[in-house]
């Protein structure tokens, strides 16, 4: 049965990378740079409007991970990994929740909580995030058990050191080791639990020795208070940083669905969980669920990371909750069922299964890197303007031959960048001729589908202005230049007629 949850959430996982709006091919190129060249930069070299502003790259270890696999194995190796990882995740946060509530909780609680885990599939450096949390959950709740030795938690700071380097997210490895603290020091004094006492003490140790690590980064103690400070410079709205009740009032974006029922099924389960045994229910566990059921609300990036940490909680309440019977793990009427709730939690929302299905495979999404390479052939040259999604894009395929104008990432420019210069030149045509004969733009480079409304207004204005020729167009990106001298070879060879366009394909 366990391989069947295996299969389903490999299904969901594994899907064809599309370069055009990922953030990978950034990553690629972060790490090409800190292997070739030793060091990690520090300023936003890869653009050409603000090359010096400061940045801090608090992922280099998982973009030099990624950039050495992709070498070695090519982009379907790539996929392969993250699946690999995105299942090792999985199974870490499974076997923990099996261990603590019996199979049928556990398989239970992951029928429910697949389709929302599935909510992030694109390769990122936090799937190591979850990888590492999975693992912290799992050592410190079977430490709980007496389920592995004590010794077992010193591979926690280790552990502290890569997240560190990998992902932003490590300091959930430290709240983590600290709520298990709390919990012992509850025990230990409201209930005289001397076994308390003792991993009180062990755990307690632990948290302390992992502390030191996180400052062994290339960025020292601002590396360790990044995660405090990364929006503060925030001057675009992000959509995976948006809250549940932001997003909801101005689209249709159906995880949240999902989400609000795994939110319910959790604290529902709680509260029972809570009335049958009352003070005996551990503390971490409530601590947890609020404070991952807050993540996922604030931010529906976090949904993934949120659904995870739910199964084994979900699972640990379903089990007090119905006390014996829960512990039936032959319960033929949940196993049978099990099939049943995964399929009705998919057909929730059944155009995004649907398309999962046509996007399952390894490696890119077929001719993604036709754009890029028709830019590099025909020798185009820039200034490029491009939109914030094709940054990483553009990077991975063009730098440092070509630097970008924006990138999706809006901590690396100043937000004043975003407010006053990238977003009104393309809602006021007045506003757009200024910056346009400031950075004297020759080509440029979109992905075509950019869902911002300023992103579609000024790509159809583009393409129906006589100054500017559309030379390249695929199913991802569109490339236009400049009608001039310098571009009239190429206009006569490529230029694609306007009646050709439709307004909003």
């Amino acid at each position: 049965m366990f391989v069947s949850f295996l299969a389903v959430y490999a299904f969901f996982v594994t899907q064809k990378i599309n370069l055009s709006t990922a953030d990978l091919g950034r990553h690629l190129k972060n790490g090409e740079i800190s292997i070739r060249s030793l060091s990690v930069p520090d300023t936003n070299l890869y653009s050409y409007t603000h090359p010096g502003f400061p940045f801090l790259n608090h992922h280099w270890g998982a973009g030099a991970l990624f950039f050495l696999i992709e070498r070695v194995f090519g982009f379907p190796g790539l996929s392969l990994f993250f699946t690999l990882l995105s299942l090792s995740a999985f199974w870490l946060f499974f076997d923990a929740a099996r261990r603590d509530s019996g199979f049928a909780p556990a398989a239970f609680a992951a029928a429910v909580l697949i389709p929302l885990m599935a909510t992030r599939t694109e390769i990122r450096p936090e799937g190591l995030s979850y990888l590492f949390c999975g693992a912290f959950y799992w050592l410190l709740s079977n430490h709980r058990r007496g389920r592995v030795p004590p010794r077992a938690l010193w591979a926690l700071p280790a552990l502290e050191f890569v997240w560190v380097n990998t992902h932003i997210y490590f300091f959930l490895g430290l709240m983590l080791l600290g709520l298990f603290v709390v919990e012992y020091l509850a025990d230990a004094l409201l209930r005289k639990d001397r076994d308390a006492f003792r991993r009180l003490k062990e755990t307690g140790l632990v948290m302390l020795a992992a502390v030191p690590p996180c400052l062994v980064n290339p960025s020292g103690y601002r590396g360790v208070i990044a995660p405090w400070h990364i929006f503060q410079n925030y001057g675009y709205r992000v959509f995976e940083n948006q809250s549940v009740w932001f997003l909801e009032r101005i689209v249709s974006y159906p995880p949240i669905l999902y989400f609000k029922i795994a939110v319910v099924l959790l604290l529902l389960s709680m509260v029972l969980a809570l009335m049958r045994i009352g003070r005996a229910f551990p503390i971490s566990q409530v601590f947890l669920a609020v404070i991952f059921s807050t993540m996922g609300g604030l931010a529906v990036r976090n949904f993934t990371i949120f659904a995870l940490m739910a199964m084994p909680l979900t699972a640990a309440n379903v089990r007090i909750a119905l006390g014996r019977l829960a512990r039936l793990e032959s319960s033929r009427s949940l196993l049978v069922s099990l099939p049943l709730i995964l399929a009705l939690m998919c057909l929730i929302n059944k155009q995004d299964f649907l398309e999962r299905r046509t996007r399952f495979g390894l490696g890119l999404m077929e001719g993604s890197n036709g754009a890029a390479d028709f830019f590099k052939r025909e020798r185009i040259r820039g200034p490029i303007l491009n939109n914030y999604d094709i940054g990483g894009y553009l990077i991975y395929h063009l730098y440092p031959a070509q630097r970008v104008f924006v990138d999706n990432r809006p901590e690396a420019y100043p937000a004043s960048f975003f407010r006053d210069v990238y977003v009104p030149m393309m809602e006021d045509e007045a506003k757009w001729k200024r910056r346009d004969a400031e950075y004297g733009f020759n080509s440029i480079f979109f992905f075509r589908h950019d869902l911002t409304p300023h992103g579609q207004s000024f790509l159809v204005k583009r393409v129906f202005d006589p100054a500017w020729a559309p030379v390249y167009v695929d199913a991802y990106n569109i490339i236009l230049v400049r009608r001039c001298r310098l571009n009239q070879a190429l206009i006569a060879k490529y230029e694609i007629p306007q009646s050709l366009f439709v307004v909003g394909k």
